[in-house]
């Protein structure tokens, strides 16, 4: 979700006089409520995971190319990253980059 769109549903939440009350949309996380250390920890290992996973599939399945495209994606896996841990993102948009990231760089044998 960008972040625009999560500052409108804030405001709209805020402007309808229902500030602190949660809302119907369970992916939005409201300013001033900082993702708990707990679950940042779970968003990393889930992370990391996510590209040793990826690694091991390329050097079980082909030889690894690297371009200048593969650099700029792994400079968007690193942004998509920390947006996930700043609750701006969700997992599966890491994931996805993770596997553009992979198909960038992939030569199959």
């Amino acid at each position: 979700m960008s972040l625009m769109k999560k500052w409108q549903t804030v405001k709209a939440v805020n402007d309808d006089g229902n500030a602190g009350k949660k809302t119907d949309t369970a992916d939005i996380l409201p300013f001033g409520e900082p993702i708990k250390e707990s679950r940042r920890r779970s968003l990393e290992a889930c992370m990391d995971a996510t590209l040793f996973t990826t690694m091991e599939d390329i050097q079980r399945g082909g030889e690894w190319r690297l371009n200048e495209r593969i650099t700029k994606l792994e400079d968007e896996l690193h942004a998509v990253y920390m947006d996930v841990l700043h609750g701006i993102r969700k997992l599966v948009d890491y994931r996805c980059k993770a596997e553009e990231w992979k198909g960038a760089g992939t030569v199959l044998h």
